[in-house]
């Protein structure tokens, strides 16, 4: 009987990590109820997509990759940008910090991509240890410093207050001094522990219109703090 039961145990398990592996079932979705407005967040690395399809799947807003350091543009920026707005779907631009790298040089790569656009959502800046930042740790005070140019380029320009989307381990090295307005918090496992904006709660997304997998994001909010999250800092 009990290697029966073991064996029902491991078959049950099994089909969990399929059902998660495979995105058919997110373990630690939020409730629409709650949370009812819902994102993605996507690259180059998406491919082409079908804009039109994602809005069919209840996806209010999408944060789309468009910079990264000084010199990179994302290819499929552009078009993502266009087809994204024609589809009625919210969307915003994302840039990758480069540590140890110009704030100013990353800035004016992000604002010489970017459209200011009134209706576009903040700007976000991407920091975390991966691709360009695995290996490097530059000392806090000239992290702080070129984030901090890079922070104000950014607000005088959109006029608007960026978001800021992180991990546990960048958060408690360097932003655990720094007061975050708007934080964009990553967490696939459990729920968040802190106050959060945004909270990408599943990597493993699908969503109509995207080839393959996608992050998927939960506003924490009503659909009208949603439209006043939108709004320009003058208005």
């Amino acid at each position: 009987m009990f290697r029966r039961i073991g064996i029902a145990v491991l078959i049950a398990a099994l089909i969990v990590f399929c059902l998660c592996f495979f995105g058919i079932w997110v373990a630690n979705a939020p409730s629409r109820t709650k949370y009812p407005v819902r994102g993605i967040d996507v690259s180059h690395h998406q491919g082409a997509i079908d804009w039109s399809r994602v809005r069919t799947n209840r996806i209010q807003f999408a944060y789309i990759k468009a910079t990264e350091g000084t010199d990179f543009k994302d290819g499929n920026f552009t078009g993502n940008w266009n087809a994204a707005a024609a589809a009625g779907i919210k969307r915003g631009a994302y840039h990758f910090f480069r540590l140890e790298t110009s704030g100013e040089a990353q800035a004016a790569n992000f604002i010489a991509t970017v459209p200011n656009d009134v209706d576009a959502l903040p700007p976000a800046i991407d920091l975390e240890f991966s691709g360009h930042n695995k290996s490097r740790r530059p000392p806090g005070e000239i992290f702080q410093r070129e984030l901090s140019v890079f922070w104000d380029a950014i607000v005088a320009h959109y006029e608007k207050v960026p978001v800021v989307y992180t991990m546990t381990d960048f958060q408690r090295q360097y932003l655990a001094q720094m007061p975050i307005e708007r934080l964009w918090i990553r967490e696939v496992i459990l729920s968040p522990r802190q106050s959060w904006t945004i909270w990408q709660f599943s990597p493993r997304g699908r969503v109509r219109g995207v080839g393959g997998f996608v992050d998927i994001n939960a506003f924490n909010g009503t659909l009208a703090d949603f439209e006043k999250f939108n709004q320009t800092e003058n208005q």
